[in-house]
C-alpha cells in the first residue's frame, strides 16, 4: 500500500494522508473525500508500506498522468506556507487557477492549449497545377501552405477571414486541431520591430542588465516619469526572447493592461497572454497551460500572475513596483514583488523592478547594495520637466474644489488645444450627507463610517462594505428635509466642471463608471484621441498612462495625505504627487502641475517640490530607522475580527502574553484597526516588530500556535499578515 500525504484546501496547517495503490509524484493533482464533500488537493510526498491501514481513506481520482505542478511551484508554495504562516492545503489553492480547482482532467487542461492550424487537401494540390484559374489572394495562400509542410500558424493569425473561407468553400484548404509537444517554437516567428537608439543612461541600465542574464539579481530601474523605463525593459526583453526563453512581466492594476500589451505585441509581433481579473477562469487555464508547454513567449498579468508556470522562464519585470496592489490584503496575504524575488532565485534568473518612486523597502535594499541601482534622471524624446506650484487655498475664492487660479490655468491650457487632468481620489457626489438643521450624518449601520452620496444612482454607498441604500428625503434623527452634501468627490468634480467649460468634453474615470471593460476602454480611447479635453479622475489616472496631450494637472486636495493615522500616509502622498506629476508634459509639450493645499508650509510638500522625491525618500528612511520601523524593522500584524469587540481584544491580549520572554521583539497593543468596524464585526490588531527576520517568524509561529488551541480564538476571526502595508 501506498501513502498519499495530501495538501487539502482547508484551513488546517497540515497535510492529509490517504491510500493508493501507486506512488504519485509531487505535484500531482488528486480528488479526495474530506468529511462529506470531495476536494481537490495537491501530492505532496508517498510512503510505501507493506502493510495497509484501513483507517486511511483511499484517493477517488488521479486527475493528472504527471504533475500539474512543477518542483520551482511546489518549493514556492511551501515557502509561501512557511513564510506567511499560512495553511499549506489554501496556499496551493491560491496558486492554481480556479478552473484547476476543479475536476478536470488532463486531456481537458490540453484541450485549452490546442490550436487550429491550416493544411491543404487533395482538390488544393490539384489547384495549384492550374495557377492561371486561381484568384491572387488565394494562390497566395496556396502556395505558402505547400511551402511550409508543417504549418504552425492559426487559421486568422496571417490571412484575411474571407480569403480563408473562400478556400474552405471550395475545399482547397482544411483546419486540424493540434496541441503542441512542450517546447519554444514561437522564437523563429518573433519579429522585431525597429527599436530607437537607447539614450546614454538607457544603455548603461540595459548593459547592467544583460551582462548576467542567466543568473540570479534583484536590480532596481529608477527613472523619472517620462523617461523610458519602457523602453529598458522592451530592450532587455528582447535579448530574453532572442535566447529562447520566456518572459513575466507584474503590472499592479488592470487599467494599465492594454497599452503594455500593445507595446509588446507589436514590438515583438508575437502573442501575448494576459491574466487580470477580468480573464475568465477558462481563459486563465488556457493561458496557464500554455505558459507552461512554453507556446507563450510573454505573459503580463497582475499580481496573481506570479504564479504562472513556464517552460523556461527566462526573467520577471515588476513595473510600478511601489504600488500596494501588489501587495494581497486577505487571504493568503503574499506580496508579489518578494514572491518573485524568491521565485527569480531558484530559477537563477534576474528580477528587474521598475519605478519612478520606488517603496522604502526596495530604495533601501537599493542604498545598501543588495540591489543593482540603475536611474534614469532625464525624461525621454525631449520632454521637459514639469512645473510644479503649490496653490494656498486660504487666500482664494472656491467653486466646487477649484481655486480661481486653477480655473484660470485649466482655460489658458484649454484654449491652447491641450487637455488638463484633475486628480481627487474620492469617488461619489459627496462623501458625507448631512442634516443643516441638527447636524446629523448619514451612516453606514454595519461600519459606523459616513455613507457617500452618488447623485447619478440616487444611493447612499458605503465604500467600505459596498451597502446600499436610497437617500432619505428627510433627516431621521429630526425630520428636516433640508439634506446637503458635504466635501467633494468626483461626480461633483465632474458636474462643476461641465457647467465652468461648457465647451470642452469632460470624462470621469472612476470605478463607478470603468466597471465594463468596454467603458474603460472606450474612455482612454477618447482620452487618446483627443475627443476628451478634460480628464477626472481618481488613482487609477495615476500610473503610468501615457496621454502626449495632457499638459496641466491638478491635484484638487493633496491634504488628505498630510494628516493621517497611517505611518505610511507622507510616503503614498509623495510617491501619488510624483505619479500624477508625471501624467503631465510627457511628449513635446511643456507640462505644468498644481497643488491645492490649506498647509503649503508643510515640510513633506516644501521638500517634495524643490527637491523631489528621491530626496523624500531618504529623509523618509531615516526617520524610520530612527523609529524602528519597517524596512528597518520587520513588521507582522495579528487581526482579530467578531461582533464583540471586548472578545477582540481579550483574544490578542492573550497572544501578546505569550511573547513576554522574546526580549527582541516589539509589540503595539491591542489596538483598533484604522477602519475599527465593518460589516458589523470590530477589527483589532497586534502589531509585531523585530530587528531580526527569525526572531518575528519565531514570535509569529508562537502566536499561531498559541490561536489554534485557543478555545476563545475559535469565537472570531483571526489572521496573520507578515510584512503588512495595511493597518486598517
Amino acid at each position: 500500500m501506498v501513502i498519499v500525504h495530501v495538501a487539502v484546501p482547508v484551513p488546517l496547517r497540515q497535510y492529509f494522508s490517504y491510500s493508493h495503490t501507486d506512488v504519485l509524484a509531487p505535484g500531482t493533482r488528486v480528488l479526495v473525500p474530506f468529511g462529506s464533500r470531495k476536494l481537490v488537493g495537491v501530492v505532496d510526498m508517498c510512503e510505501q508500506k507493506t502493510q495497509s491501514d484501513d483507517s486511511l481513506k483511499t484517493i477517488d481520482t488521479v486527475l493528472d498522468e504527471e504533475p500539474i505542478i512543477n518542483d520551482v511551484l511546489i518549493h514556492l508554495a511551501k515557502w509561501l506556507s512557511n513564510y506567511y504562516h499560512h495553511p499549506i492545503g489554501e496556499t496551493y489553492a491560491t496558486m492554481l487557477p480556479a478552473w484547476l480547482r476543479k475536476e478536470q482532467t488532463r486531456e481537458a487542461l490540453l484541450s485549452l492549449a490546442a490550436s487550429d492550424y491550416l493544411k491543404l487537401t487533395e482538390q488544393g494540390i490539384e489547384a495549384l497545377q492550374d495557377e492561371k484559374s486561381v484568384k491572387t489572394p488565394q494562390l497566395e495562400i496556396l502556395k505558402w501552405l505547400k511551402k511550409n509542410a508543417q504549418p504552425k500558424i492559426t487559421a486568422k493569425q496571417q490571412f484575411s477571414s474571407s480569403t480563408l473561407a473562400t478556400l474552405h468553400k471550395k475545399q482547397w484548404i482544411t483546419s486540424y486541431t493540434q496541441i503542441s509537444e512542450p517546447g519554444i517554437d514561437w522564437l523563429k516567428d518573433i519579429d522585431l520591430a525597429p527599436k530607437p537608439v537607447a539614450s546614454q543612461e538607457q544603455g548603461i541600465a540595459i548593459g547592467a542588465m544583460t551582462s548576467s542574464l542567466n543568473a540570479f539579481s534583484i536590480s532596481l530601474l529608477e527613472g523619472v516619469t517620462g523617461s523610458g523605463k519602457t523602453e529598458v525593459y522592451l530592450q532587455i526583453i528582447e535579448r530574453v526572447l532572442l535566447n529562447g526563453r520566456q518572459v513575466l512581466i507584474l503590472i499592479p492594476e488592470i487599467g494599465l493592461t492594454p497599452q503594455t500589451v500593445s507595446r509588446f505585441s507589436h514590438r515583438f509581433n508575437c502573442e501575448v497572454g494576459v491574466l487580470n481579473s477580468q480573464v475568465t477562469d477558462k481563459k486563465r487555464t488556457e493561458i496557464w497551460m500554455k505558459a507552461k508547454l512554453g507556446q507563450l513567449p510573454i505573459v503580463i498579468g497582475t499580481r496573481s500572475a506570479v504564479f504562472t508556470p513556464f517552460f523556461d522562464l527566462g526573467m520577471i519585470v515588476i513595473d510600478e513596483e511601489h504600488d500596494d496592489a501588489l501587495k494581497q490584503q486577505d487571504g493568503l496575504r503574499y506580496h508579489a514583488r518578494d514572491v518573485a524575488a524568491v521565485r527569480t532565485q531558484y530559477h537563477s534568473i534576474p528580477l528587474l523592478l521598475g519605478s519612478a518612486t520606488p517603496s522604502l523597502e526596495t530604495l533601501n535594499n537599493a542604498i545598501a547594495g543588495r540591489y543593482r541601482h540603475s536611474k534614469l534622471t532625464q525624461r525621454a524624446a525631449n520632454a521637459q520637466r514639469v512645473n510644479q506650484h503649490i496653490i494656498d487655498m486660504k487666500h482664494h475664492t472656491v467653486h466646487a474644489g477649484l481655486t480661481d487660479t486653477v480655473i484660470e490655468q485649466m482655460r489658458g491650457h484649454l484654449q491652447q488645444g491641450n487637455q488638463v487632468l484633475l486628480f481627487l481620489n474620492r469617488r461619489g457626489f459627496a462623501p458625507v450627507l448631512m442634516c443643516h438643521d441638527c447636524g446629523h450624518v448619514e451612516v453606514c449601520h454595519s461600519c459606523d463610517r459616513p455613507m457617500t452620496w452618488h447623485k447619478q444612482k440616487r444611493r447612499l454607498i458605503c465604500h467600505h462594505c459596498d451597502i446600499q441604500r436610497p437617500v432619505p428625503q428627510r433627516c431621521e434623527q429630526c425630520g428636516s428635509h433640508n439634506m446637503t452634501p458635504e466635501g467633494l468627490g468626483t461626480e461633483q468634480l465632474e458636474y462643476a466642471v461641465s457647467q465652468l467649460f461648457p465647451d470642452y468634453p469632460v470624462a470621469r474615470i472612476d470605478r463607478d463608471n470603468t466597471r465594463k471593460k468596454e467603458a474603460f476602454n472606450a474612455l482612454f480611447d477618447g482620452i487618446r484621441e483627443g475627443k476628451t479635453k478634460i480628464l477626472i479622475g481618481t488613482q487609477m489616472l495615476a500610473k503610468g498612462h501615457h496621454f502626449p496631450n495632457v499638459t496641466l494637472v491638478v491635484i484638487v486636495d493633496v491634504d488628505a495625505g498630510l494628516f493621517s493615522a497611517d505611518a505610511r500616509a507622507q510616503e503614498k502622498l509623495a510617491q501619488l504627487v510624483t505619479q500624477i506629476s508625471g501624467r503631465a508634459g510627457r511628449a513635446s509639450k511643456k507640462g505644468e502641475m498644481l497643488l491645492q493645499t490649506h498647509h503649503p508650509e508643510h515640510p513633506v510638500l516644501q521638500e517634495l517640490i524643490h527637491n523631489g522625491y528621491a530626496h523624500v525618500a531618504r529623509l523618509m528612511l531615516a526617520e524610520r530607522k530612527a523609529l524602528n520601523s519597517p524596512p528597518f524593522y520587520s513588521q507582522a500584524v495579528v487581526r482579530a475580527e467578531s461582533v464583540d469587540a471586548s472578545l477582540c481584544q481579550q483574544v490578542l491580549r492573550g497572544v501578546k502574553q505569550c511573547f513576554q520572554q522574546h526580549e527582541n521583539l516589539v509589540h503595539i497593543g491591542p489596538m483598533p484597526a484604522l477602519i475599527e468596524k465593518r460589516q458589523n464585526r470590530y477589527r483589532f490588531i497586534l502589531v509585531l516588530r523585530a530587528a531580526e527576520r527569525r526572531t518575528l517568524h519565531r514570535s509569529v509561529n508562537h502566536a499561531v500556535s498559541h490561536l489554534t488551541g485557543d478555545k476563545l480564538a475559535k469565537k472570531l476571526r483571526w489572521s496573520v499578515d507578515v510584512d503588512a502595508i495595511d493597518l486598517t
